[in-house]
Parts: C-alpha cells; sequence; structure tokens
C-alpha cells in the first residue's frame, strides 16, 4: 500500500454519506434543542463537510449534494400536531 496522492484518492465518492448523515442528524435535532443548542447542531453539520473537503476525502461538490437531499426534505416536512 503506498501513499495516496491528492489527485489519485481512492476514498472520493458522490455524494458525501458523512455530509449528508450530518445535515439529516442536525436538521432532527433542530425543532428538539433551543437557543445555543441549535447553533451547535448546524455548526457541526458545517464542520464535517468542510473536514471532508480538507482531509481530501470528498470533492466540494459531494459535500454539497450529499446535503441538498436533506435540506430539500426539511423544508417541505410539516410536523403533525
Amino acid at each position: 500500500m503506498g501513499a495516496r496522492s491528492r489527485r489519485g484518492s481512492l476514498g472520493t465518492a458522490f455524494p458525501s454519506s458523512h455530509t449528508a448523515a450530518s445535515v439529516a442528524t442536525a436538521l432532527a435535532f433542530l425543532p428538539l434543542v433551543r437557543g445555543p443548542w441549535r447553533v451547535v447542531a448546524v455548526l457541526q453539520s458545517v464542520l464535517v463537510g468542510i473536514a471532508c473537503v480538507y482531509t481530501g476525502n470528498h470533492y466540494a461538490i459531494d459535500v454539497v449534494v450529499g446535503a441538498t437531499p436533506e435540506e430539500m426534505s426539511a423544508l417541505g416536512f410539516q410536523p403533525v400536531g
């Protein structure tokens, strides 16, 4: 196993499931928490996306597309009750 180059990274995937899971978790917690915890929920998703790109595991477009379905679902979601 040789060193992995940034151009030929075998770890990149489209879309980023790391970001998708992170955004889905944050959006699930937003209705349940108040105050600064809402900021923490959103911030952790942003940081996961940045970390994926920074470490070379994903390209920026992977992160954006990974987050998009969850955001679209949250916009259409209406809680019952």
